[in-house]
């Protein structure tokens, strides 16, 4: 990721410039957990690069894009409420609803 600036928010890291490069990676483990991995790079705020690594959950699907879903916040609700009719046993989806 690329093209970082003061005209978002939270995207001042640390005091890093517009010359700020973020590199993902995910890679799966097992079926039930994946390895989060990310090297920064700034050369006007850090002498070399610098990665940091995490193991998440899988979350069984269905999983949406950050991208498509960050200011939808009835899409919480949705799968909270999926996940409360599961647990009691009912259908994951409303009635008449496809799959």
């Amino acid at each position: 990721t690329t093209n970082f600036n003061d005209k978002s928010p939270g995207t001042n890291y640390q005091g890093s410039t517009d010359a700020l490069k973020m590199t993902e990676r995910f890679t799966l483990i097992n079926p039930t957990t994946i390895k989060y991995e990310y090297t920064i790079e700034d050369p006007h705020t850090w002498t070399r690069p610098w990665s940091a690594e995490a193991l998440v959950p899988r979350i069984p699907p269905p999983l949406f894009e950050f991208a498509c879903h960050e200011q939808n916040y009835g899409l919480m609700n949705v799968v909270m409420g999926a996940q409360v009719r599961e647990k009691e046993g009912g259908p994951a989806a409303a009635p008449g609803a496809e799959r």
